[in-house]
């Protein structure tokens, strides 16, 4: 969700020295704030209270992206509470801007979900991190233990620059070190409210700097309790080699007035 103005006032913030970098402890949010209406909201903490997990999501690391409140890259959110497919699917991290590694066709789930108010094993968070490089690069920093017991070591970085354009790059690092090789994907779900000529300006960057297969889906964004357009999401995927890898992506994104 959009966090504005006195939404957060009850929420105890940490602040850093940068005032467009507001980290919320108690909730797991990093919120990041590079100028001209741009807002990268990230889950970079526990994914709920270990007591209360019925609307946990598998959602350790995504982030949503805003530009004037406006939702540019957004997760599925939540539109029904009723056990169903669409419930699963919105719960899981295929709805969500994460990553995601197989075992042979399976998907491991960080947080495991199930039902409609139901949750297994939850991933603990190691790092989590955040800050600002004397460029401007906004980063966080986070890893978690959710693949350690297939014998992965994990790490998202993700890097937000806003050039003289008010055109913000983005850059997302996986860092892994595996025992064998795994098969991976990775999302980036786009809002329905993206205007043509935009979509084909990411597209076009996607193209010129990323050396990662990707296909086109067409997914659902809910802005609102049983309420859902259409959209376009991405999702690059590959393997993994045994040992170190670093998988980087990089994306423009630039909105028409």
């Amino acid at each position: 969700k959009l966090i504005k103005g006195n939404e957060v006032n009850k929420i105890k913030l940490k602040k850093s020295k940068i005032n467009s970098l507001v980290k919320l402890d108690d909730t797991g949010w990093t919120i990041i704030r590079p100028g001209q209406g741009w807002e990268v909201i990230v889950k970079s903490g526990q994914s709920g209270p270990r007591h209360l997990p019925g609307h946990t999501h598998s959602d350790l690391f995504s982030f949503d992206i805003y530009q004037n409140g406006i939702p540019i890259i957004a997760e599925s959110g939540t539109s029904t509470y009723q056990i169903s497919e669409k419930r699963q699917y919105e719960r899981s991290g295929q709805a969500h801007n994460v990553f995601e590694l197989f075992l042979e066709k399976e998907i491991i789930e960080p947080i495991e979900i199930w039902s409609n108010f139901r949750a297994g094993r939850k991933a603990r968070i190691l790092k989590n991190n955040s800050g600002c490089k004397n460029d401007g690069t906004f980063w966080v920093h986070s890893s978690h233990d959710g693949y350690k017991r297939y014998g992965v070591s994990y790490s998202r970085e993700l890097n937000f620059f806003l050039n003289k354009k008010s055109i913000l790059n983005i850059e997302i690092t996986e860092n892994l070190i595996t025992k064998n090789c795994m098969s991976w994907r990775s999302w980036i779900h786009l809002s329905p409210f993206i205007k043509k000529e935009d979509f084909l300006a990411i597209l076009s960057y996607l193209e010129l700097k990323n050396r990662h297969k990707y296909k086109i889906f067409e997914t659902t964004f809910s802005y609102g309790f049983g309420k859902r357009k259409k959209r376009k999401s991405i999702c690059f995927f590959g393997t993994t080699k045994k040992g170190i890898n670093k998988l980087k992506l990089n994306l423009n994104l630039k909105t028409s007035s």
